[in-house]
């Protein structure tokens, strides 16, 4: 296993590609219910969908495969058309945030949560919004505030996203899961 802490791929999807997807996203129908972290504040609109529902977002499973084949090297199980994603929107006059949390489950018996996938797919600029990633002290992710952008790091590490302060920020999440850490 690397010891990288994450990994981000620039420009994984052009503004043309950002807008098919969430114009997509509006079209399919709702499967299931967003499940925030216990006790955290999440104040985003979240719509949950079917990978196999949009198949431009193969190109971000398939680089989530290749980022923890040659960065992470964790067991995970092979996606499928019906894994769940979740399009979130935080909006500025909602002040809309996403406090700490990390993503692991450690509660199933069977498998975990093992790598957090997320896609920028934000049409305008926006301000605030800014990802965090908590390592020694609060790391935040400029490049992820791009269009376009994706970021991978492992599930349990602690993150938030900072109130949107201005306009709107859009980010897919795909989790990727494996046979329980030991």
């Amino acid at each position: 296993m690397s010891s990288a802490k994450y990994f981000s791929v620039k420009k994984l999807y052009n503004s043309d590609e950002i807008k098919e997807i969430n114009k997509a996203v509006g079209n399919v129908s709702q499967r299931g219910t967003d499940i925030p972290a216990v006790g955290v504040t999440k104040t985003s609109t979240v719509k949950r969908f079917a990978l196999g529902d949009i198949p431009l977002l193969q190109k971000f499973a398939t680089v989530s495969e290749e980022i923890n084949q040659h960065k992470f090297g964790f067991n995970i199980y092979p996606l499928q058309f019906s894994d769940g994603l979740n399009h979130n929107t935080y909006k500025a006059d909602k002040n809309s945030e996403y406090f700490w949390h990390m993503d692991g489950t450690f509660s199933d018996s069977v498998s975990d949560i093992k790598i957090t996938c997320l896609l920028n797919l934000s049409e305008n600029p926006y301000e605030g919004g800014e990802f965090c990633l908590l390592s020694v002290a609060p790391d935040i992710k400029e490049q992820f505030s791009k269009a376009g952008t994706a970021i991978f790091f492992p599930a349990f590490f602690i993150h938030r996203v900072t109130p949107v302060t201005k306009g709107e920020r859009i980010s897919l999440t795909l989790w990727r899961s494996g046979p329980r850490f030991q």
